[in-house]
């Protein structure tokens, strides 16, 4: 699970801890075509008034991880909130188990 920045680490090095799935909130980096692949499920969360990271950017990435599914969360902006999160984590989780 990564966060802005953290989720960064996790688009760039999925290979690292050999993780099942990922979780990225608010994304701030780009899908380059030389990433490491990834294609276990992935759930990318953000937020409908996001000022710092544009939404564009989780929407590609939907597009480039055929396990993803993405949620807008309305009316919150970059930093989320763990209550606008927490429930959206909490289904895909049980989804996981």
């Amino acid at each position: 699970m990564g966060e802005s920045m953290g989720a960064e680490l996790l688009i760039n090095y999925p290979g690292v801890e050999n993780f099942e799935f990922m979780i990225l909130w608010a994304p701030t980096e780009k899908l380059d075509e030389d990433k490491e692949s990834f294609d276990g499920p992935v759930k990318i969360v953000h937020g409908s008034e996001d000022e710092e990271v544009d939404i564009e950017r989780s929407e590609k990435l939907v597009e480039a991880y055929p396990k993803a599914k993405f949620s807008k969360i309305e009316d919150v902006d970059h930093e989320l909130g763990l209550k606008a999160v927490s429930k959206s984590e909490s289904v895909f989780l049980s989804s996981r188990m």
